[in-house]
């Protein structure tokens, strides 16, 4: 497809602007979150202090350099995250060395990059630059890139092993136990539309392959020990999720979990979409909705998977990746003073979900 010379023009200024938005956020250093220091203190755990991260927390070592960094309420908590992000982490460590600068924009930079060449692959794909729009300069894509957020690599990664699925089965769930070697959410989405998508004798042996990875892959750094961080911080609500207020009503519980898992399982049900892609990305918005703990760049785990997918699909994801940005106009963990911000930080995901659900069920129709 030969495009003319007016939308050459206009896809290259998107591009270039898509690039330098993105180089900004990797320059700038993180604004509304201290996770890239956790980052960075589990690389040099094992770069520099040559120990393991999942049974050695940041404060093990409490004249590291990165130490002061992290956020003082996760100095003390064991790595959280996959064995393939913490190599990527450990060769971060090792080529920064201690500089502060490097260390944080080598996190950045693997963000901005991973989203980036994503997004021309989709634009390539779909012979539009619109994919530049809802992954490059989508605000909340630039914040989470300031961020560092290893979510939008997840996300990435997720979404190309889907779109491999259609192609090569054995590429397709070897590319899916890598997301979920990055950060373990991954398996919500990418199990649930395995299991609702992926049927028939065919497909055994993939799924197999993408569970021998993700079994092997933990045992150089304990087996089963390492994944108890995981275990032991799951849990919680935060103030955007939907379940807020309940909670606040009809207190905590496993009730929660359970009921987010319910959403989960009624979204497979009722994905009658053919596309797998499709089904896997509304599966994941689903997921981040009615997620009882839920932050701004939980959205990368669906933006990249929505770019592959329909038009409707991929404004919703754009919108709820909008949404969280303003519930989050005042940093996690923050006291909210504003009346104002305060009612939005609350309201905001849970009105938005209802709205969109109200004009999904009207679509029906």
């Amino acid at each position: 497809m030969t495009l003319s010379h007016n939308a050459r023009l206009v896809t290259s200024l998107t591009v270039a602007l898509s690039a330098l938005a993105l180089s900004v956020a990797v320059a700038l250093p993180p604004r509304d979150s201290r996770d890239v220091w956790s980052y960075v203190a589990y690389g040099r755990t094992v770069a520099v202090h040559h120990a393991n991260p999942y049974t050695t927390a940041p404060n093990g070592f409490p004249e590291d350099r990165a130490l002061p960094r992290v956020a003082p309420g996760w100095q003390h908590v064991k790595s959280v995250y996959g064995p393939v992000f913490i190599v990527e982490s450990s060769i971060g460590a090792l080529i920064a060395g201690d500089s502060p600068l490097a260390n944080r924009m080598w996190h950045q930079g693997i963000a901005a990059l991973s989203i980036f060449l994503f997004a021309v692959f989709v634009a390539y794909k779909r012979r539009s630059p619109a994919s530049f729009f809802v992954l490059c300069l989508n605000p909340a894509v630039l914040f989470m890139v300031n961020g560092g957020h290893n979510d939008l690599l997840m996300g990435v990664v997720v979404a190309l092993g889907f779109y491999l699925l259609e192609k090569n089965k054995y590429a397709g769930a070897i590319l899916v136990a890598i997301a979920i070697l990055i950060k373990a959410t991954a398996i919500f989405p990418a199990a649930s539309a395995l299991a609702w998508r992926l049927r028939g004798r065919d497909t055994i042996r993939p799924a197999l392959l993408a569970i021998a990875l993700v079994v092997l892959a933990y045992f150089p750094f304990g087996g089963w020990m390492a994944v108890q961080p995981l275990l032991r911080n799951t849990g919680g609500t935060s103030r955007a999720s939907i379940w807020s207020l309940p909670q606040h009503i009809f207190g905590g519980g496993t009730w929660l979990t359970l009921a987010w898992l319910a959403c989960i399982a009624v979204a497979i049900v009722c994905c009658k979409q053919h596309d797998r892609v499709e089904s896997a990305a509304a599966i994941t918005v689903v997921a981040i909705f009615t997620a009882p703990y839920v932050l701004p760049w939980y959205c990368g785990w669906a933006l990249p998977l929505a770019a592959l997918a329909t038009a409707r699909l991929r404004a919703i994801a754009v919108i709820q990746s909008l949404l969280l940005l303003a519930a989050y106009a005042v940093p996690p963990g923050a006291k909210v003073h504003s009346p104002v911000l305060a009612t939005i930080s609350v309201l905001a995901l849970p009105i938005g979900s209802a709205v969109i659900a109200i004009w999904l069920l009207q679509q029906r129709r």
